[in-house]
């Protein structure tokens, strides 16, 4: 994903700071992590989203749980016919009560037991609202690429993320040619978004 910036870099002499992941080994993905990393100073965040069965719009930097949760340990019979887990084969109540990724936090004492909300997966309306919260406080808000994951999937259900994902940008007043990118690696995908979606949400 760092070449998707490096024509922004050629643009200036100015250094523009990217947050994929965030400090304190926390995901980039959860309200803690984008929040670590607006207060450090970050002008880009990569925001990476997938959708439950009820067609929530989560954050996840796969688009499997299996990394990133420990789903095995709580629905054992719940893997797709590849043996995987996949955020479209649950609800988001029940992602919700998913322990989190496998990585250990760097000191498990800092923390209280038995808090899973710490690092709960959080929706993309949070993420936003979280956002705005702090660009209220700060002065400053950073760019955002949405990268997709998988949106193909979806689609072969009848679940459209990036209809409700792009929804909830514009939403939150994310819409302007300078708040960010959309990303995915479905080529055809990101035309649809290009001449479709974003033409229909103004």
């Amino acid at each position: 994903q760092h070449h998707l910036f490096r024509f922004r870099l050629f643009e200036s002499e100015n250094k523009v700071v990217i947050a994929e992941k965030s400090s304190y080994n926390l995901s980039g993905n959860s309200l803690p992590g984008i929040a670590a990393a607006i207060a450090e100073g970050a002008e880009v965040l990569r925001l990476v989203a997938v959708m439950t069965a009820d067609q929530k719009v989560i954050l996840l930097d796969d688009a499997r749980l299996n990394e990133e949760t420990g789903v095995q340990e709580l629905f054992p019979d719940r893997a797709a016919a590849d043996g995987l887990y996949y955020p479209i084969d649950f609800s988001y109540q029940e992602i919700q009560q998913l322990p989190p990724g496998n990585e250990p936090l760097p000191d498990q004492s800092d923390f209280p037991e038995n808090s899973p909300a710490f690092l709960q997966i959080p929706l993309l309306s949070e993420a936003l609202e979280l956002i705005n919260s702090m660009t209220a406080g700060t002065g400053r808000r950073p760019e955002i690429v949405l990268e997709l994951k998988q949106n193909w999937r979806y689609l072969h259900q009848g679940m459209d993320i990036s209809h409700r994902a792009l929804s909830l940008m514009a939403q939150h007043g994310f819409n302007g040619e300078n708040d960010g990118f959309v990303a995915t690696y479905d080529p055809e995908e990101l035309k649809r978004i290009h001449d479709e979606i974003m033409p229909a949400l103004g």
